[in-house]
C-alpha cells in the first residue's frame, strides 16, 4: 500500500525541556508535539482553537490516545511531525502523528476525537467543515 501524503508538518527541536531524566524525550511531550501539529494543521484550515473556544466550530476533544515508541528521540535533535487521517466517522476523526529524525520513525501518537455539542458535551455529526478539512489534499509546505 502506498503512504498517504501528510495533511500537515511541524517541526521541533528536541530541546532540555521535552527531554527526561534519560536523556529521551517524554511520553507527554509525545503528546504535546502531536497537539502542536494538530493545533498548526487547525489554523491553517481557519479552523483554529479559538474558532472552538467562541463557539464557531465543535470542540473536540481527544476521547482516546496511545503513543507507541520505535526508537529514542535525543536531545539536540530536529523532529518532524506528520499528521495524517485515518478515519472519519459519524461523531468522531482518528489522527496519526508519526514523528521522525533524520527520516527514521521515532514514535507515533493516534489520537480519537469526538465532536461534541459544547452546551450538553454530547457527541455530534462531525461538521461539514471538520470533515472537508480532514479529508482534503495536503497542504504544501
Amino acid at each position: 500500500m502506498i503512504p498517504r501524503p501528510p495533511l500537515h508538518q511541524h517541526a521541533a527541536l528536541a530541546d532540555l525541556h521535552l527531554i527526561d531524566g534519560s536523556g529521551t524525550i517524554f511520553v507527554g511531550r509525545a503528546f504535546e508535539l502531536a497537539h502542536a501539529c494538530l493545533a498548526g494543521f487547525l489554523a491553517h484550515q481557519s479552523l483554529g482553537l479559538e474558532r472552538m473556544l467562541h463557539n464557531e466550530v465543535a470542540p473536540m476533544p481527544i476521547v482516546q490516545a496511545q503513543c507507541d515508541f520505535h526508537a529514542q528521540v535525543r536531545i539536540g535533535e530536529r523532529i518532524d511531525i506528520e499528521l495524517r487521517c485515518e478515519k472519519i466517522g459519524d461523531t468522531s476523526i482518528t489522527l496519526e502523528f508519526t514523528a521522525r529524525v533524520n527520516g527514521v520513525p521515532r514514535f507515533t501518537v493516534r489520537q480519537v476525537h469526538v465532536t461534541i455539542d459544547r452546551a450538553g458535551g454530547r457527541p455530534i455529526t462531525v461538521p461539514d467543515a471538520l470533515r472537508r478539512a480532514f479529508a482534503s489534499s495536503p497542504a504544501k509546505a
